[in-house]
């Protein structure tokens, strides 16, 4: 088991993460209606950073995930992809 932000998960779980992550961030910030641009600025990084998270060259660190979570109204597990539901209910 590996543990990501406090919760616990298998290798098959992680297994597919980093891709499914890349499109569930791109896909909220469009949802949002929100460009590369408008959104690493809200952030507080540059937008080159932004492209390789939604492409899964690089890992998102906790703080960003969690923030992104709350600009989108979704989970962080939603971002990684190890949930189809955006939200808890």
């Amino acid at each position: 088991k590996y543990s990501l932000f406090g919760y616990y998960y298998s290798s098959n779980q992680l297994a597919s993460t980093k891709e499914v992550n890349m499109n569930n961030l791109a896909s909220e910030r469009v949802r949002m209606g929100m460009s590369q641009t408008q959104l690493s600025e809200l952030l507080g990084i540059n937008p080159r950073t932004l492209g390789n998270w939604e492409r899964g060259n690089n890992d998102i660190p906790s703080s960003k995930a969690r923030q992104l979570a709350t600009i989108f109204g979704c989970t962080v597990d939603y971002l990684f992809g190890l949930t189809q539901e955006r939200t808890n209910q």
